[in-house]
């Protein structure tokens, strides 16, 4: 609920919402808090897709 508030302003702020908070969890498990530096690890993240991966 929180993340949909700061981002209520962008379209399809539910999903975003769950993508952001499972892209946070992963980094914190999978990456040791640090956001991975390569595509393939990457486009495993929720919500990260081949359009989106060099933003």
């Amino acid at each position: 609920e929180d993340v949909e508030k700061f981002i209520h302003s962008c379209g399809f702020y539910h999903g975003k919402a769950r993508d952001i908070i499972g892209m946070c969890r992963m980094i914190r498990s999978d990456f040791g808090g640090e956001v991975p530096d390569n595509i393939d690890d990457l486009i495993k993240l929720p919500g990260v897709g081949r359009k989106n991966r060099k933003i």
